[in-house]
Parts: C-alpha cells; structure tokens; sequence
C-alpha cells in the first residue's frame, strides 16, 4: 500500500515483510523504516502531518511522519471488543480536521484527528467491506465504495446516508472510488468492475492515474466520463522494446499505413510518464497510451505533491515504481 505526503517529496509504503517506510522521492531512497505489528493494509497522511496505518487484524496505528514515532492514541480504546475487523480504506478530510477509516465490518469511523482523537460518529449502511473513500473538497460530505460495488454517499457531520442526487454539486477533493461518476469512462474500459483495482486524481485535478489487474496503467482526462475520448489527452510511456528479430519482421504496406497514423495519433498527446532510466526518459518521442510495467494487478497508486511523480505499487511482484510525469507542451518548450 501506498501515500504520498500533502506538502513534502515524501511517500510512506508497507507490504506484508510488516515493515513501514518513508521515501525521500527527490533522492529516491529510503529515509526511515519501522516494524509494525502486523501487515498494513492501507495507509494515509494528514495534512498536518501525521500518518496513519490501517493494520490487517484492526487497529490504526498513528504516527509522526517524519520520525515514524507513534503517537500516545488508541483509536480502539472505548470501543466494544471485536468492533473492527481489518480496516483498507482510510481518509482525513482535506483541512486534516478528521479521520475517515472504513471497516471491513462495512462502516466508516470518523474522528476528530489530533488532541484526543475521540470518535464523532459511524456512518453504517454498506453490505461489504469499506474498500476505498472520498471526501468533498469542503470535508462536509464523504463517498464510498465496498468490494461489492456499491457507491454511496455520506454527510460527515450527521454520519447519515445521502441521496445521490443530494451530492449532484459536489465537488470531490480526490478521485480513489473507483466505481464513481467521474471515473465511469475508467470503469467502462473493463469487462468486469473487479479488473479496475485503482484510481488516484492528480491534485491539479485535470488528470486521472488508474491501474487493473493485469499490472497496466493509464492517464486519463478527468473527469473520466468516456473510454474512449478521455485516453487521448494523456498518455504513460511504451511499453519495453522488442528484441530486434521481431522489428526486423517483414510487414504489409496496410500494416505500415496503419502504423503510421498510430504515431501522428500518439504524437498528439499532451502527457506522459516516464520511469526513470528507462528508453522514454532519454527519448524525446511521443510515448503510447498505456504501459504494464508492473507483472500483476496494482495494489497502490498514488500521485506526488505537485504531481511531479506518480508511484505505483504491486503485491504480485513487490515492486515500488516511481514514474515522472511530463508535460509534452512545457518540455518542448524551447
């Protein structure tokens, strides 16, 4: 699992080794590592700077975020034995003021983030474990997605159910549920809603990263709201070379013709992301539309503070890809 930090070139990731670490993106290394007590299972900063780690088994751990020192809190205390299961989905709304975590019990828990940290409230309808949260840009209402699909809609301060229809002006300050209205365009690329495994909106808010099973990522407009014409403005880097035997392979002059209004089409995009070191780093060409870099379904996604950076995670093969992001118009710049 993935988070980035708010301000700083930081970024925080843990796996099953039960280990936390906080990554210096500009020196891409790590800067601190700790043990935790069990595998962690989603992770999230606080825009004062706290980090707070959902760990398989229930609990949330907090922490400083510079030190990873926890801090003197039980979220648990108080709370009837067994009121949690394992927790995947966390969120603090965008002032910092509170802390969503969602349950695999299906509810979500707010609190008030720092001082005591006591409990406001649970929001209870979903069926299903609580996979992923938004807040709105003004931290009055929430949107959730369970595993099961379902999409509903929250008044954090009441911690009662919204008509979706109540939330219709909304403006949301993140993009993680992935079946949403502003990502359909995403959803719709998929046969099945389970091949989309992750979505991350760039905080400029134009664009969108998401990630499916098969370990491919993409850059899309946001709002994503066809499949079609959002993946023509943004576009990640091609994927590896292929040996030399194949591209020596005789081909048709249709086959060429073809290929070659793929390239005047991929030269119109306006984005790429380029991993570091790679043959798209050193190229200045246009890149393709998607790149699997990752070898099975991405389990974090998550964009820099100024969308410098996009990281990228998978459980499959417990890689950490920090990818730069390059804006077609401003390189060519002379």
């Amino acid at each position: 699992v993935l988070a980035a930090h708010p301000t700083e070139a930081l970024a925080a990731s843990a796996g099953s080794d039960r280990t936390l670490r906080l990554w210096g993106l500009r020196q891409k290394q790590m800067v601190a590592i700790r043990a935790l007590p069990a595998p962690a299972a989603a992770l999230a900063f606080s825009a004062g700077g706290e980090l707070a780690a959902a760990l398989h088994g229930g609990g949330v751990l907090l922490l400083e975020a510079r030190r990873l020192s926890e801090l003197p809190v039980d979220l648990m205390a108080g709370l009837p034995a067994g009121a949690w299961r394992t927790s995947r989905a966390l969120g603090f709304s965008p002032d910092g003021a509170v802390l969503a975590v969602g349950t695999d019990a299906g509810s979500i828990e707010l609190f008030v983030a720092g001082g005591g940290w006591e409990r406001l409230g649970s929001c209870q309808a979903h069926r299903a474990p609580v996979a992923s949260l938004d807040w709105a840009e003004g931290g009055a209402q929430l949107q959730s997605n369970s595993t099961d699909h379902e999409l509903l809609f929250w008044d954090a301060r009441s911690c009662t159910q919204l008509a979706a229809a109540a939330t219709q002006s909304v403006r949301w300050a993140t993009a993680n549920c992935h079946v949403a209205w502003a990502v359909k365009g995403a959803l719709g690329r998929h046969a099945r809603a389970e091949q989309l495994l992750a979505t991350c909106r760039a905080h400029g808010g134009g664009t969108l990263a998401c990630a499916d099973a098969s370990g491919t990522l993409r850059l899309l407009a946001f709002p994503a709201l066809s499949p079609t014409a959002a993946e023509r403005r943004h576009a990640p880097c091609p994927r590896a070379p292929k040996p030399a035997a194949a591209r020596t392979q005789a081909r048709s002059p249709a086959h060429s013709s073809l290929q070659a209004r793929r390239t005047q089409a991929r030269s119109r995009t306006r984005a790429q992301l380029a991993a570091p070191g790679s043959a798209a780093t050193r190229s200045p060409s246009r890149c393709g539309r998607y790149a699997a870099f990752h070898s099975g379904g991405v389990s974090g996604l998550c964009w820099s503070s100024g969308d410098e950076w996009l990281l990228s995670c998978s459980a499959h093969d417990g890689a950490l890809l920090q990818w730069r992001h390059v804006d077609h118009e401003a390189a060519d710049a002379p």
